[in-house]
């Protein structure tokens, strides 16, 4: 609460309002809100509650950069021929070039990065949740059948296989509760960098998100297991290289809101 930079009075009667839920801190009533505070206070308060951790990745690329190990974690899903020519240019560059990963995203993920669905014109776009955004990573148009929660189990366990081990570029990881159901949906990305959408919720925006973030916001529903699941038809990326290394990064926080500037 102390990012909303509230007066210290209005500040102490929000701390009364909060209360723990396992690891996480919770508000008990936004209702009550606009009766305690100034409009200004109150704006400022919704903001920093709906506000979320996410990061702005660079792709750090040398001359010395093993580039056939590049182009095979980047370019999985098809697009190798893709993103060879534009890695290779990098990496003539006389200094160290970073890129940010959005060019390396499919379409269906590089356009909605950081953007609301408010922002966009398709009248079902505060429906596409966690599992639409996942399972349509690599699909340029995105299919709208990923919007039926039904289809969706009977596509994950006919086109996707769990997989062991450290999740490459494009794996689906699932959050699942007791029952075996999935309770969360993102895009492994790198390192521990994942690519969501948290919610069938117009205030929530597509970001990369660190895995430990991702995951506080699901404590309350006590996902009990992790499982990562990848395409059939993806060949996996065999090489000498550590399976879930993407390369060198450099990532900076970047502030999403429920207010788009």
């Amino acid at each position: 609460m102390e990012a909303a930079e509230l007066p210290l009075a209005s500040l102490a009667k929000l701390k009364r309002l909060t209360y723990t839920n396992s690891a996480c801190l919770c508000f008990a009533d936004l209702q009550i809100l606009p009766a305690v505070l100034s409009s200004n206070e109150f704006n400022s308060v919704i903001e920093c509650l709906y506000r979320i951790p996410a990061y702005r990745l660079r792709l750090v690329v040398t001359p010395d950069s093993d580039m056939n190990a590049l182009v095979k974690y980047w370019g999985r899903g098809g697009r190798e021929k893709l993103i060879r020519p534009f890695l290779e240019s990098l990496a003539r560059s006389p200094d160290d070039t970073s890129i940010s990963i959005s060019y390396l995203l499919p379409p269906t993920a590089r356009l909605r990065l950081y953007t609301f669905p408010s922002a966009w014109p398709d009248p079902e776009a505060e429906k596409q949740d966690c599992f639409w955004t996942a399972l349509n990573f690599f699909r340029d148009p995105p299919d709208a059948r990923f919007l039926d929660p039904a289809f969706n189990r009977q596509y994950l366990q006919k086109e996707y296989s769990m997989v062991p081990g450290k999740p490459q570029f494009g794996d689906v990881v699932v959050l699942m509760d007791a029952a075996g159901s999935g309770i969360h949906a993102c895009v492994h990305i790198a390192d521990d960098f994942v690519f969501t959408k948290n919610g069938e919720n117009s205030l929530q925006p597509w970001v990369i998100m660190r895995m430990s973030d991702m995951l506080t916001s699901f404590l309350v529903q006590k996902p009990v297991r992790v499982a990562v699941f990848r395409q059939k038809e993806t060949p996996s990326s065999e090489s000498e290289h550590e399976p879930g290394s993407g390369g060198q990064f450099a990532h900076q926080p970047a502030r999403a809101s429920s207010k788009v500037h």
